[in-house]
């Protein structure tokens, strides 16, 4: 008999770190947007890291014992990953690069934890009993969805959080 292993956390985070190092892998060896097979095969595995993180947000939020310590370490950690993202990005110029919109690029102005933090924002907001009026919940998680917009994976990434 077949002893399959359970699909624990620590496996989901090991699947998630090989999805992305293909899809990083995959910029590296074929830059820019290619339509060929193996760069988009590359990228299609890549995908799989984005809803496995936005997984382990909501979880981070459900188990935490301190949401705020929580907050401000995904924060911290969007900014400092900020200056990686866009150092390594093909759309750096000098030092300016790092100032959102400074070029006028619209798209993956950051990384995708921006939008992350911002999801543990939003799934904040809406669990909140403190905000008791449904319609000021909503304009606020559209609002998140206009200040992650310019993230990798947009507000996408954001509302999968809150999924």
């Amino acid at each position: 008999m077949v002893n399959i292993k359970k699909l624990d956390s620590n496996m989901l985070k090991f699947i998630a770190i090989i999805a992305m190092t293909v899809d990083h892998i995959a910029w590296a060896v074929f830059p820019g947007y290619s339509t060929d097979i193996e760069p988009v095969v590359l990228h299609i595995i890549g995908r799989i890291t984005c809803p496995i993180m936005c997984y382990f947000i909501a979880e981070g939020y459900h188990y935490t014992r301190n949401i705020n310590k929580y907050t401000t370490r995904l924060f911290v950690f969007a900014i400092i990953s900020h200056f990686a993202y866009v150092a390594a990005s093909n759309s750096f110029v000098d030092w300016k690069s790092f100032i959102p919109f400074y070029y006028g690029d619209i798209f993956n102005q950051t990384s995708v934890i921006w939008a992350l933090a911002w999801g543990l924002v939003m799934l904040r907001v809406v669990n909140s009993n403190k905000i008791k009026n449904n319609f000021i919940k909503i304009i606020l998680v559209l609002l998140i969805c206009v200040i992650t917009f310019p993230s990798d994976w947009s507000c996408i990434a954001s509302l999968c959080v809150l999924q």
